[in-house]
């Protein structure tokens, strides 16, 4: 029998794909164990076709309204260059409403000659690496450039210092993972679309009040006085007395970078 027949059958029944023996008990229980082995798997399988249609309906009505809103006059040919790889690369995102919408919104830039030379190449490929959260993130600098960011640790003594939270950044709402939000900036970093600097902070310290009291570094203050801390021979093999254990604040900034800032206006 056709490999192709056989696969065909799993949607509905192994028995109709003989043209005879279909009634006979050894066909019927082979039929029985097919649908063990693959019935619940096709099952899952309309499910999810079933559900991306939905979604892709909805991807659909995103795109038109995007390209609806642009201005006759406005309105140029659509570049294959970025269309075609944008149209292909939403299928894989078609379930993630925030990555959707950026290959709309890519998709409608270039095609507006307001937005179009913005609008890079490289885009596509860059919604392909964010994360919902790295969405998330991105959409913070819409109205802001430059932002701070700190570093958590303890110094110790004159030899140094140890970080235990590094990239805290308090500026999304919507998280407050700062573990996750620290990837992410890393991402956004590696992407090009972001710059973290150290080496100088703002220079108005107002913009790190928020910071002193982060209950982060509270952790830390009573891992310093915990009995635990005063034990660990290992971590404290340098230091010649606990008084020389502090807290250590790091302060830094986040700064959008030119490919940022065309990244957040044109796919944001």
């Amino acid at each position: 029998m056709d490999p192709i027949t056989i696969g065909t059958a799993i949607g509905t029944s192994l028995i109709t794909s003989f043209a005879t023996k279909g009634d006979s008990e050894p066909i019927k229980t082979l039929n029985d164990i097919w649908y063990l082995a693959f019935g619940r798997m096709q099952l899952f399988a309309d499910k999810k076709r079933a559900k991306n249609k939905t979604f892709l309906d909805v991807y659909q009505n995103e795109l038109v309204q995007e390209i609806s809103a642009i201005p006759e006059e406005n309105l140029i040919e659509p570049p294959l260059s970025i269309v075609g790889p944008a149209l292909n690369s939403a299928q894989y995102y078609i379930e993630e409403e925030v990555l959707r919408k950026m290959f709309s919104k890519i998709i409608s830039s270039s095609m507006d000659n307001r937005k179009s030379s913005r609008a890079h190449h490289a885009f596509v490929e860059i919604i392909k690496q964010l994360s919902p959260l790295d969405a998330s993130n991105l959409k913070v600098f819409q109205h802001r450039n430059k932002l701070p960011i700190v570093n958590y640790g303890i110094n110790i003594g004159f030899n140094g210092n140890v970080i235990f939270h590094p990239h805290v950044f308090i500026h999304n709402q919507d998280c407050n993972d700062s573990d996750a939000i620290a990837s992410s900036l890393i991402n956004l970093q590696r992407l090009g679309l972001i710059n973290i600097e150290y080496s100088k902070g703002f220079l108005d310290e107002e913009l790190y009040k928020d910071f002193d009291s982060h209950e982060l570094l509270d952790k830390i203050s009573k891992m310093i006085d915990s009995d635990e801390f005063s034990e660990n021979a290992e971590l404290l093999r340098d230091v010649i007395n606990l008084e020389h254990v502090s807290t250590r604040i790091e302060k830094g900034t986040v700064e959008v970078t030119p490919l940022g800032k065309d990244f957040i206006f044109t796919c944001l």
